[in-house]
């Protein structure tokens, strides 16, 4: 899964970020349970240095760890 998405978020942006997904976003912890966004969306948590991707859902789950 990991995989499949970090090919999406590399498509997403080699198209000039024109993707269906939202934007990038920053924060703090996990996005897991807790950011809503749409898929497409990538997070990054700056006190793991973790990048996420949503890759499914429209709530606050569906998040995948990428790095």
């Amino acid at each position: 899964q990991a995989e499949a998405a970090l090919l999406v978020l590399l498509n997403n942006l080699s198209g000039g970020g024109s993707g269906t997904g939202g934007s990038g976003l920053v924060g703090v912890g996990s996005p897991e349970g807790v950011v809503v966004a749409t898929p497409g969306t990538s997070y990054y948590n700056t006190t793991g240095l973790e990048f996420w991707f949503k890759t499914s859902g429209v709530g606050n789950t569906g998040w995948t760890l990428v790095v």
